[in-house]
């Protein structure tokens, strides 16, 4: 392709040069028939006009034609420079902004790896903070929310259950449990909205999930005893053989959810919203 662009290129240029010169000759023969009879004579018999008058008119057309050849080309010449200046900078452009996308995932990455590794460290504080630091980048990158979501609901489930945390949390989920969970669940609900949602088998018994958005969420086998589910977003939530007593389910969103098997003792169901659910044992 860029030998044919430089054989047109060259052809551009001896064209060019070719219209200056028969340019240049004719303002010549222009003013040797304007100035001297006998180059007049000569002229106006090769080319076959009766007068020096029309020898004139015939070499001024002539350079008329020749000038509009030549600013055409000029032209062209000028457009074609800047389609290619356009162009370079279009790749440049490009090319920075490649370089602008790869610096951010690497920076992402970065971010990624670093938060993982704050979620695994001993204190509680530490591992907190980590959370949030994964929050903030599912915040500022969508393509990684649902990979975020994923990383946390494991770390509770994983956390809660370990027997040492259900000895010491029987009844009400730690710190750091309710804080993921107001995070990810009731304050800022938005960043993973549309997210798939796993918390299967978690120990969230006495957990604050009041109008919680929950949708779709797997929670079978979840231990929610007491939890406080007020208003809670549970549309096709799964949550059979979940343990629900004396759960606060008042005016909560169950619409097509799977409650086969779980276990509801002494659960709070009033004007609950319980159409289409599976409540079969």
């Amino acid at each position: 392709m860029k030998f044919f662009s430089k054989i047109k290129e060259n052809l551009f240029s001896i064209f060019q040069t070719a219209l200056i010169v028969l340019l240049i000759v004719s303002v010549i023969v222009f003013v040797g028939v304007l100035s001297f009879e006998y180059v007049e004579k000569h002229t106006s018999e090769l080319l076959d006009l009766p007068s020096k008058n029309e020898t004139l008119k015939f070499l001024g057309i002539g350079m008329g034609g020749v000038l509009v050849a030549l600013q055409a080309l000029m032209s062209y010449k000028r457009a074609k420079a800047m389609e290619q200046t356009a162009e370079a900078q279009a790749d440049a452009a490009r090319a920075q902004a490649d370089a602008v996308a790869k610096t951010e995932q690497g920076q992402r990455q970065d971010r990624l790896k670093n938060a993982i590794e704050h979620l695994g460290h001993e204190s509680d504080s530490v591992r907190l903070g980590g959370a949030y630091e994964l929050f903030h980048l599912a915040e500022d990158t969508e393509d990684l929310r649902q990979t975020v979501l994923d990383i946390l609901c494991a770390h509770i489930r994983q956390t809660t259950g370990e027997s040492k945390y259900r000895e010491t949390h029987k009844s009400e989920p730690s710190e750091e449990t309710q804080s993921l969970l107001t995070l990810l669940f009731v304050q800022d609900y938005e960043v993973f909205k549309g997210c798939h949602i796993n918390l299967q088998g978690s120990w969230l018994n006495g957990a604050d999930l009041k109008e919680a958005r929950l949708e779709g969420a797997i929670l079978n086998g979840a231990h929610l005893q007491k939890a406080d589910l007020f208003n809670a977003r549970l549309k096709g939530a799964v949550l059979p053989n979940a343990h629900l007593q004396g759960a606060i389910l008042k005016e909560a969103h169950l619409q097509g959810a799977i409650l086969n098997g779980a276990h509801l003792q002494k659960a709070i169901l009033w004007s609950a919203h319980l159409q289409g659910a599976n409540l079969h044992m």
